[in-house]
């Protein structure tokens, strides 16, 4: 159906929800002032360290969580990308005020390199308990700083880093990769092709030009934004749909998982969060396989748990012994797989437009597929298992 093949790389691990750190930050008051640790480290002498310091605690006293203007960032990439501090979907999930009572910003170094100050910061809580150990540090992000006229601005790192890389363009995709790596343009034309593909099958996507950055490691890809560190670990690839941004770890322009990410979206398309993933791994695979060839043994998984439905993946249920990125592709995909044989692609257009939560997904399943939440249970565990090998 699609101009996939095996093969690829793997997308990020699931970002860590809201949930995860609801109970933490649940207590803690919030204050209009973050206390900003500063390292002895940091010469607060230095007069435009100084200015740098201040610019920068001046920001994250002012809901970073939220999309800036150029205020403070530098106005070339106001032309870029939708959201100045790339680093901030991540580090701020449960906003801002609340998060940064709790895990309290350092910054440890502010460093001259070249016509810039880069600002690394740390994010650390005090006395966490052992259920949120594991989120300890929660962060290591790094920005620059630089002159513009009078001014100190902002900067993401993305532009200061990638600044010298090469940037082909092929079709409605541009692959942005750094000298050394070398450019392989019949791959570039394949993921081009894919992408053509999806959208053929599926008109309803409205997808546009974007930037694919291609780095040789999981720790480059966050590198790249400002993610020096991440607690839930780096990321194999990101799609950053707002921002037109995809970045992959694997040295490699063929990415399909995150090339699906980045096609399927559109005006008036909200759909479940398990829909949305399983989609990419229905279309694209995921861990360097396709769908298919991941299903015998995730079915495998399945028979040896009599009990498991999809619903416990709808609720959320702690499920350890299948881990890895298949948690976070396959039982939506599953989904995917049972709406299109029923209803083709106008059943996975209702499917996107259903809406996000739980209700909206099963009145969509079973307006698609004549089956209501229960009955879709049994269907589901039946669907899995026909991959037994």
């Amino acid at each position: 159906m699609f101009c996939s093949e095996t093969g690829g790389d793997v997308i990020s691990k699931l970002l860590v929800t809201i949930g995860l750190i609801a109970a933490v930050l649940a207590a803690v008051p919030v204050s209009a002032q973050i206390d900003v640790t500063v390292s002895r480290g940091v010469d607060t002498t230095n007069g435009s360290k100084k200015e740098v310091l201040d610019l920068w605690t001046d920001y994250m006293n002012s809901r970073p969580d939220v999309m800036w203007s150029d205020q403070d960032w530098d106005a070339d990439k106001s032309r870029l990308w939708r959201d100045f501090d790339l680093t901030a979907p991540f580090v701020y999930q449960a906003g801002a005020d609340q998060f940064l009572q709790t895990y309290r910003p350092t910054v440890m170094a502010i460093e001259r390199e070249g016509d810039l100050y880069s600002i690394r910061t740390l994010f650390y809580a005090e006395g966490l308990d052992s259920a949120d150990a594991d989120r300890n540090v929660w962060a290591i992000v790094r920005v620059y700083a630089g002159r513009e006229s009078s001014e100190w601005k902002l900067r993401n790192a993305l532009g200061v880093l990638t600044k010298d890389w090469n940037r082909p363009a092929i079709g409605k995709i541009t692959f942005v990769s750094p000298p050394e790596h070398d450019f392989d343009t019949r791959l570039a034309r394949r993921s081009v092709a894919f992408c053509d593909s999806i959208s053929g099958v599926f008109p309803f996507f409205s997808w546009g030009s974007f930037d694919f950055y291609i780095t040789s490691s999981r720790e480059d890809a966050d590198r790249i934004i400002g993610l020096e560190f991440f607690h839930a670990g780096p990321a194999r690839g990101r799609a950053m749909r707002a921002d037109d941004i995809l970045i992959t770890g694997a040295g490699s322009e063929w990415y399909p998982e995150g090339l699906v990410k980045m096609v399927a979206k559109g005006p008036g398309l909200a759909p479940h969060e398990l829909v949305e993933n399983g989609f990419a791994g229905w279309v694209g695979g995921w861990d360097g396989r396709p769908y298919d060839r991941w299903m015998p043994e995730i079915a495998a998984f399945v028979a040896e748990n009599n009990s498991l439905v999809y619903d416990d993946y709808v609720a959320g249920n702690r499920i350890p012994d299948l881990a890895g990125p298949g948690l976070r592709y396959f039982p939506g995909a599953v989904v995917c797989d049972m709406v299109y044989a029923a209803a083709g692609a106008s059943g996975i257009e209702t499917l996107f437009k259903a809406g996000r939560r739980d209700a909206d997904m099963y009145r969509v399943i079973e307006s698609t597929t004549g089956l209501g939440r229960t009955a879709f249970q049994n269907a589901w565990r039946t669907r899995v298992l026909e991959f037994l090998e």
